[in-house]
């Protein structure tokens, strides 16, 4: 992929990626949104509006199992906040408990499913709220951050500038998650929650891609994944990552 994102109209996918979103209005139609907020197609790009909560664009049309996903994100001022979302639950149904699958609950805010079920690649230069690197810019929000099973090897990349266009790409392979921006590796972290992040393939109502509505106007543009093929044994030696284990729709935003 390239190290920086173009500033002008990007290209069409590489051989071997489908457009999620092209910038036209027809791709647009293949996206569902959930949640507070919402997104307006502007230039070509995805403009999350913020609301009250939290809100989800969705690509409604498939799930994903191993893939790697390419798109272009732009902050609107250093302040902002959103991220991507990968192999979580479809929002539109009741979410089961992590500790009691045969209970499941209907979120007041569909969005929070995606916290819940998935993992979010975090956009916040500031790490908020309190500047630690696992809520930080091409971290897997809120995985612990270490050489261990069930961490994250993180290390941040340059500093972004608001009004730029960067390229972000995540590959996962089994439960190994693997994030770039700009070209550079932020982080990577083999998972085995038993919970999050399930592949399509274990459960047809995971493995959804999603962008996130938070704070600021964040755009995005040029999403493309490629399939790829089955991954090998996922590793055993791993922790449950840990869950926030409120009422449900009651979370602390990321």
């Amino acid at each position: 992929m390239a190290t920086t994102a173009s500033a002008g109209t990007p290209a069409g996918p590489e051989p071997g990626f489908a457009a999620l979103f092209d910038g036209t209005e027809a791709s647009f139609k293949g996206w569902q949104f959930v949640g507070k907020g919402f997104f307006s197609l502007a230039g070509g790009a995805l403009v999350a509006k913020p609301g009250d909560d939290l809100g989800l664009l969705f690509y409604a049309k498939r799930t994903f199992g191993d893939f790697v996903l390419r798109l272009e994100f732009r902050l609107a001022a250093d302040t902002d906040n959103s991220g991507v979302f990968v192999r979580f639950r479809d929002p539109r149904l009741p979410v089961p408990r992590s500790d009691n699958p045969a209970i499941s609950d209907a979120y007041d805010n569909p969005a929070w499913a995606a916290v819940t079920t998935g993992y979010e690649v975090q956009i916040d230069e500031m790490g908020r709220p309190d500047g630690k690197a696992e809520q930080t810019t091409g971290a897997l929000y809120k995985v612990p951050v270490g050489p261990a099973p069930g961490q994250q090897v993180y290390r941040r990349g340059p500093r972004l500038q608001w009004g730029d266009w960067n390229a972000m790409e995540i590959t996962v392979r089994g439960q190994t998650y693997t994030v770039r921006i700009n070209g550079q590796g932020t982080t990577t972290a083999t998972l085995n929650d038993g919970y999050r992040g399930r592949a399509p393939a274990a459960d047809p109502a995971w493995g959804y891609i999603g962008l996130q509505v938070h704070m600021g106007n964040v755009s995005f543009r040029n999403i493309r994944c490629q399939d790829l093929a089955a991954a090998g044994p996922v590793p055993t030696a791993v922790t449950r990552a840990p869950q926030v284990k409120t009422a449900a729709g009651t979370r602390t935003p990321t």
